[in-house]
């Protein structure tokens, strides 16, 4: 049988026991508290800028499955992990689906495709399969 001390904060009460998520030898904890009378989950780690990150989450399962994420980019080296806006995710997103029928991965259309803008040199001489936006920008059209 488990038996949980309590640490007592204002508003806050942690249970001690937490849990620990493992890969390799990266370690990855994530902490029952009490705040306000909710119960959340502070999945807590420290990458190699040797400052602890924390991040809490209402629903265990979520927590989980975020602290085995970090544990293994952890593990792997992966230590900065991209953030995006939300314009910015909704953008890489949308590239990722326009991009999916050709069967090129996104690194390579924006090669290729920096590549045949750089051939034509101009602005008004685009590419074949390539129209320019209005706000300047320039477009892959479906073919």
């Amino acid at each position: 049988m488990t038996t949980w001390s309590v640490k007592v904060r204002p508003n806050r009460v942690r249970l001690t026991n937490p849990i620990e998520v493992k890969a390799g030898s990266a370690v990855v904890k994530i902490y029952q508290i009490i705040n306000r009378g909710r119960i959340l989950y502070t999945v807590t780690h420290y990458p190699t800028t040797g400052q602890r990150k924390r991040q809490n989450f209402a629903d265990l399962k979520e927590a989980k499955a975020e602290a085995y994420r970090l544990a293994a980019n952890l593990r792997k080296g992966d230590i900065e992990v991209l953030k995006l806006s939300n314009k910015d995710r909704s953008s890489y997103l949308h590239a990722l689906a326009e991009i999916a029928p050709t069967g090129r991965n996104l690194e390579l259309a924006a090669t290729e495709f920096a590549g045949a803008r750089r051939a034509s040199r101009s602005k008004s001489s685009w590419p074949t399969g390539c129209s320019s936006s209005a706000a300047g920008r320039s477009i892959l059209s479906a073919s």
